[in-house]
């Protein structure tokens, strides 16, 4: 399923790409985790299931029923850990395929609401292109500034869902 959507035709080609090279005596989650990173994705690392990062619709409605024990709502970033920005280094054809800087990637509006530069840093081993980039820094920034944690005890009515799977609650 992640594969398909890779391949989707978005306007700069297929919505993702994975270039680059692995040797064996790389770190191997480290590598995998990258991997999924260059498809803004995720892995369920007790399933191996892979997915990558496009919006799919809720396929489960739990209602306040559905609960049956604690429920427990955890934010996201702290103040102190949020960014708007991203610095990274990926892997440039017009470089001789050597890691080059990308030009920041930054959240004009999340900049002002900070009222100053916050930026992480990454590595993307396995993109190649500039657009590429910044679309997974734009997604990464995005991800981080309004995630938080929704726990719950749950009826056997969400026994089927998945890691990654969206639902409406």
């Amino acid at each position: 399923t992640a594969a398909d959507v890779c391949d989707e035709a978005i306007n700069i080609g297929a919505r993702y790409n994975l270039n680059g090279t692995v040797t064996s005596g790389q770190d191997q989650p480290g590598v995998i985790t990258q991997m999924a990173q260059a498809m803004a994705g995720g892995i369920n690392s007790t399933t191996w299931e892979m997915w990558a990062g496009k919006y799919v619709a809720p396929t489960l409605t739990l209602e306040q029923a559905d609960i049956v024990g604690d429920v427990g709502i955890t934010p996201g970033l702290s103040d102190a850990d949020i960014f708007n920005g991203v610095t990274a280094r990926f892997i440039s054809a017009e470089n001789d395929y050597t890691p080059t800087d990308m030009v920041p990637y930054q959240n004009a509006t999340y900049r002002a609401a900070d009222g100053r530069d916050l930026f992480a840093s990454m590595e993307m081993p396995f993109t190649d292109e500039t657009q590429r980039g910044w679309n997974l820094a734009r997604i990464y920034v995005e991800d981080q500034r309004n995630s938080f944690t929704f726990r719950a005890a749950f009826s056997l009515k969400a026994w089927d869902t998945k890691i990654g799977q969206r639902v409406t609650l």
